[in-house]
């Protein structure tokens, strides 16, 4: 089990306990063991009899019993005792005084010293226990107590500088004799005194104690307890462990223990420094609770300040599809933004179940990662990163560290997440296009999932880290959109041929309502969809096919996003462009050398002029020149009308010139001269200009600043004697009538300029 703990003061208590010449004082005429002073332990087993001495009744079974009593006495302390035993001592049944411990149980591991009564040598000697270990400190006489029955007095004293000696009076005389001394103060508090029972079935009642007397000074103990660790052992359990061994009483009174906001345990048992709490109502499972504690003392009466803490009963799940998502991934930490220079990759766990990793596997399109050991609560994160970059990730969250995490792939990289069964949990195939272009593709920026609880995912649903530091590693993601409630959006209609369309819908949809859902569009009479890979699209195959040059309205209705959201009844009206023939659309105009400016932007572009009787739809035509093709986007163009196209960084300058069409990353004019090619979606050359410097016709507008004009649009070559140099004022006419415009028409024959000989039969 895994636990949340925090911990706040609610008050402020100290209690010094100076309890100076402390002592125990009991020879059991009172008849009972339970009261002045208090003795605790195995008190089923121990009686006071009709001798009023304290007597050992245990069962007739091989076994171990003890009594313990609080003291604190140390310093120049003193302990007398009188123990019978009615046979002869042996290392299976012997007498153990414990003088100080820091533990009621004298049974388990504790600090402190005791004299051993018996063994193999029937010795009297001392001993310091160290845990669960002992050490012979003064080594008695050997056959001092080779009698049956034993009686014997002992006395013990220590100064306060740690100096003991151990005596016995054997037989009672009145006489006591020196076993020895020693110097040892490696413990110097005390918090119980105690004896102990070793015995075979058949020494188990022949155990008898009396006259016991401690006195001395204590160590002044002004420390309050503390509670260190909650843990759920089960459903109904909980262990607390404190700073030190607990006053019993205190300790277990389950009026001290508070199940917020109300629940009181319904037993607490003690024993030392532990405490286990048990409840009627199980725990629910993988959530935050809180137990109060108050009013528990230690032996020497310091009690605990109020402290709640936080814990979970933890669950663990077997792991099933998202139940843990790739949340956040940095493929490319160079240059470093304030990160560690080094990738990582994030999980998250959107479920309300906890998830043991061990043996998961992360995979990646080169290699496979398996997991350590690592509980993953309910809300949290880890960070899988390379061992040799743990220590630097630390700060930012949970982390994980894999031997050697294979490289991810700047461009792009499928990624999955298995669980130790070999399921599928997650995965994401990224691609350098989710960043959006610089500055996030240059390096330096996460990758984060904006919605971790999306039941599909898809590109819309990850966007690059805005944090400062380039990435939120161990904490939510900077743009986190706990839940969609938002409808559906189709935003653009793709024409494919004449009976397919493609919807393009703002978000990742459900797969089978784009099957079942409707849509229709007047004069065609079947729509029937066709999934496809992209959770964002559907196809459309129409029935009858689409006419070229005709306007359509589709209506879309009954679909849903992921999350189960509606789109809201849509019509949405499209265009079918019809074939185009050559010469239809034409390069009208270009702009190769626009510096320096003479009046328009500072910038290369090219005008398209629609001289046909037809509208046509520019979307994935193609401008090429001698180096690049240029995809255009969406654009209806009517009869007579022009467009602008330049680089999408320029098209704002434009937009009062015209109508533009922004082309991301527009190719580069070359000053000189080009060869450019306009060509519609099925390759054909619906236009071409090989255009060059000497068109211009102009020395005082070749240098710079002015565009080439096309004179007469409706003549069908292209050569340079139909160009010119722009004469408009401001050195071009974008989205409008060029200024060399001349539709005269061409009503001069042709004559030769000039003979050229190739050879005896060519001229």
């Amino acid at each position: 089990m895994k636990f949340t703990k925090y911990t706040w003061i609610a008050g402020l208590l100290l209690l010094n306990s100076i309890s100076l010449s402390a002592q125990v004082n009991d020879d059991f005429s009172d008849g009972d063991f339970t009261n002045s002073p208090v003795w605790s332990g195995d008190s089923d087993e121990f009686e006071v009899d009709a001798m009023q001495e304290l007597h050992l009744i245990a069962p007739a079974n091989e076994g171990e019993s003890y009594l313990s009593t609080p003291s604190i006495s140390i310093n120049n302390a003193q302990w007398d005792i009188h123990v019978r035993m009615d046979f002869n001592p042996s290392s299976s049944n012997r007498s153990y005084i414990y003088l100080t411990s820091d533990q009621p149980d004298l049974e388990g591991e504790l600090n402190g010293y005791f004299v051993m009564i018996g063994n193999t040598a029937d010795e009297i000697s001392l001993y310091r226990q160290d845990g669960s270990s002992t050490i012979k400190i003064i080594d008695g006489t050997d056959d001092l107590v080779d009698v049956d029955p034993v009686e014997v007095a002992v006395r013990v004293t220590r100064d306060d500088q740690g100096n003991w000696e151990l005596s016995a009076d054997v037989g009672l005389t009145g006489s006591f004799t020196s076993q020895g001394n020693v110097l040892d103060d490696t413990y110097t508090s005390s918090s119980y005194f105690g004896v102990r029972c070793d015995y075979t079935s058949t020494r188990s009642e022949l155990f008898w104690f009396d006259d016991i007397v401690v006195t001395g000074d204590g160590v002044i103990d002004d420390v309050l307890p503390e509670l260190n660790d909650v843990v759920a052992l089960d459903e109904n359990t909980l262990e607390l462990q404190f700073s030190e061994a607990l006053d019993p009483s205190s300790a277990e009174n389950v009026n001290n223990y508070t199940l917020l906001p109300s629940t009181l345990p319904v037993s607490a048992s003690a024993d030392g420094a532990t405490v286990v709490l048990e409840f009627l109502d199980p725990f629910p499972e993988n959530q935050e609770l809180s137990i109060e504690v108050s009013g528990v003392m230690d032996p020497a009466g310091n009690t605990l300040v109020t402290t709640t803490v936080e814990f979970m009963y933890v669950v663990i799940g077997i792991g099933l599809e998202r139940s843990v998502v790739i949340n956040e991934l940095m493929a490319d930490p160079n240059p470093s933004l304030g990160l560690p220079e080094a990738e990582y990759i994030e999980l998250y766990n959107p479920s309300d179940s906890a998830y043991d990793l061990s043996d998961w596997n992360l995979q990646n399109s080169a290699d496979d990662e398996f997991l350590e050991n690592y509980i993953l609560l309910p809300g949290e994160y880890v960070i899988i990163c390379d061992d040799g970059f743990q220590s630097a990730f630390e700060g930012y969250g949970a982390t994980l560290a894999v031997s050697t995490l294979t490289a991810l792939s700047n461009t792009g990289d499928d990624l999955r997440l298995y669980n130790a069964n070999g399921m599928l949990i997650d995965s994401v195939n990224y691609d350098i296009s989710w960043y959006g272009g610089e500055p996030f593709d240059d390096g330096g920026y996460s990758l984060e999932r904006v919605n971790p609880t999306l039941p599909c995912d898809n590109p819309t649903n990850w966007i690059p880290s805005q944090a400062v530091p380039g990435g939120t590693p161990g904490t939510e993601n900077s743009l986190f959109i706990p839940a969609d409630t938002e409808s559906p959006q189709l935003i653009h209609i793709e024409v494919i041929g004449e009976n397919l369309i493609i919807l393009q819908f703002n978000e990742g949809m459900d797969e089978l309502s784009l099957i079942t859902g409707s849509y229709s569009i007047p004069g065609i009479n079947s729509l029937v969809p066709q999934p496809i890979t992209d959770i964002t699209q559907v196809a459309l195959l129409a029935e009858p096919g689409f006419v070229g040059g005709e306007s359509y309205a589709l209506t879309v209705d009954d679909v849903q996003d992921c999350s189960g959201n509606t789109i809201e009844t849509e019509i949405i009206e499209f265009f079918i462009s019809p074939q185009a023939a050559e010469g239809d659309l034409i390069i009208n105009e270009i702009m190769a050398d626009p510096t320096p400016a003479i009046g328009l932007p500072e910038a290369e572009y090219l005008e398209l002029y629609n001289r046909s009787g037809f509208t046509f739809d520019l979307e994935n035509w193609v401008l090429r020149n001698t180096t690049t093709d240029m995809i255009l986007g969406e654009f209806v163009i009517a009869p007579g009308e022009y467009v602008i196209l330049c680089d999408e960084d320029e098209s704002d300058a434009f937009t009062t010139s015209g109508s533009v069409l922004a082309i991301p990353s527009f190719s580069s004019l070359n000053n000189g001269g080009d060869d450019l090619y306009l060509i519609d979606p099925e390759g054909v050359t619906i236009d071409e200009v090989a255009y060059s410097s000497a068109w211009y016709n102009d020395p005082l507008r070749d240098d710079g600043g002015y565009s080439l004009e096309r004179i007469n649009p409706d003549r069908p070559c292209s050569d340079g004697n139909n160009w010119r140099a722009s004469t408009a004022v401001q050195g071009g006419t974008p989205g409008s009538a060029n200024s060399v415009l001349d539709l005269s028409p061409d009503e001069t024959a042709p004559s030769p300029v000039s003979l050229l000989i190739n050879g005896t039969q060519q001229l």
